[in-house]
């Protein structure tokens, strides 16, 4: 529509305006994020049933696609939202057509399931008619999302995250219409001074701002997954944590296999969040604690529940929330994804502008050590830069001696022995700590 347009006014000024060009620009950049929490959601609200399994499914496999590669990701994407497409409209169309009459006979006749077996699968007869249309208007609403992001939005976010984007970019339309934005705003700038100052003002605060803020994610983004994965199997104790747990206390050390602990931490979390929905499913869950009963010879059924328990599943009744449940899977795989998205973009800023490579570990790469004594300012950001670089061994001291006075046991005392060891190493040399210490 937009060439063809170009090809009727050939001569005549771009007329959109750049709040439009700017929203459009937008909305290429971040509506998947939209449509990928929207499928999130339709998965995990209200009751668990056989049709928001496999829409998690779809969440779960292209975020380890996307974890493991971005080429296939990309190659893979249209593919995925026309699977979605084509499955979202089976979903609407056999939940309204199962409310007809007959239809609830003629399923039960062709797939020998009763009424609970159906009702687990998402075919539920609903009475009243604003039942029927709360089932069938989230994934309505999520099929049409699917469609704009495929018809409006997929080809040009490809165009934007690809490694040839700046020779794509210099002829696209989008862009031309950003320019001519820009020069109608920087016209109107120049004749008022004062919005001009303000303007410039504004915008050089948020690029600060924005920069210093995926720094510090970049810097960081190590430190916050494995924070994140250690408080959710706190949260939570069970058995289905401790795999996550110890490879991440055993990876820490060791980080140039951080992105083989991410793929199998994505994994591990996808599968248990999967099994823990499919046990969810009520003739599921009653096969299961029967087999569990027969195996082991044993008649109480409040056995079998506390053993699922103690791996890590529950049957969550319908007072309680699932998706508050299986938090910490969640958490673990936001953060991960999150972290991936980090990483991509850094990648991408050192490919197009090399000279965001320098000082890869600082959040203010121009700062060194003869700038800290020009200013305050600039001993901050110096400060900033390297505060655990010079005071790094202090601060673990510190942190063993809150361990140790906080706990007052066994393991206490081991943390007091090896701080005292730590302590005479360091009073004698630096060299020979650093050594003990790697």
């Amino acid at each position: 529509i937009r060439q063809k347009f170009e090809k009727q006014r050939p001569n005549a000024e771009l007329p959109m305006p750049e709040i439009q060009a700017w929203i459009l620009e937008q909305l290429a950049r971040y509506f998947i994020i939209i449509v990928s929490s929207f499928l999130l959601f339709i998965a995990l609200n209200g009751q668990v049933v056989g049709y928001k399994i496999i829409y998690m499914l779809f969440f779960l496999f292209s975020g380890v696609i996307f974890q493991l590669s971005w080429n296939m990701w990309h190659r893979v994407l249209r593919v995925f939202w026309l699977l979605l497409v084509v499955y979202s409209i089976l979903v609407v169309v056999l939940i309204y057509t199962f409310q007809l009459n007959g239809f609830q006979d003629y399923w039960k006749n062709i797939t020998t399931l009763t009424t609970s077996d159906l009702e687990d699968i998402g075919l539920k007869y609903y009475k009243d008619s604003s039942g029927l249309m709360m089932s069938i208007f989230l994934p309505t609403a999520f099929l049409v999302c699917c469609m704009l992001q495929l018809h409006y939005y997929h080809e040009r976010f490809i165009v934007l995250t690809d490694e040839h984007t700046d020779d794509r970019l210099q002829n696209g339309p989008l862009l031309s219409r950003t320019r001519y934005s820009r020069r109608r705003s920087d016209s109107f700038l120049t004749k008022n001074t004062k919005w001009r100052q303000l303007y410039t003002k504004l915008s050089v605060f948020a690029e600060i701002f924005k920069r210093i803020m995926w720094k510090l994610l970049e810097i960081h983004r190590w430190k916050i997954c494995a924070m994140v994965v250690i408080l959710s199997a706190l949260s939570q104790p069970s058995a289905c944590y401790l795999f996550p747990a110890l490879l991440w206390i055993l990876g820490l050390p060791f980080r140039n296999l951080d992105l083989f602990v991410y793929i199998l931490t994505l994994v591990w979390a996808s599968l248990m969040l999967l099994f823990n929905m499919i046990y969810q499913l009520e003739f599921v869950h009653v096969k299961l604690n029967q087999t569990l009963l027969e195996s082991t010879n044993c008649h109480d059924e409040n056995l079998s529940g506390d053993l699922m328990k103690w791996i890590g599943f529950e049957k969550v009744e319908d007072k309680n929330s699932f998706c508050e449940f299986v938090r910490g899977w969640l958490s673990i795989i936001i953060v991960l994804l999150a972290e991936r998205v980090i990483f991509r973009r850094s990648r991408f800023l050192e490919n197009h502008y090399p000279e965001t490579k320098v000082a890869p570990g600082a959040v203010f790469p121009e700062i060194i050590r003869e700038n800290a004594d020009r200013s305050v300012k600039e001993c901050c950001k110096f400060f900033a830069n390297y505060f655990f670089h010079k005071f790094g061994v202090e601060i673990c001291f510190i942190s063993s001696v809150i361990t140790i006075w906080t706990r007052k046991d066994f393991f206490g005392t081991i943390y007091a022995i090896w701080l005292l060891f730590l302590l005479v190493l360091s009073s004698n040399s630096r060299r020979t700590l650093a050594k003990v210490w790697k």
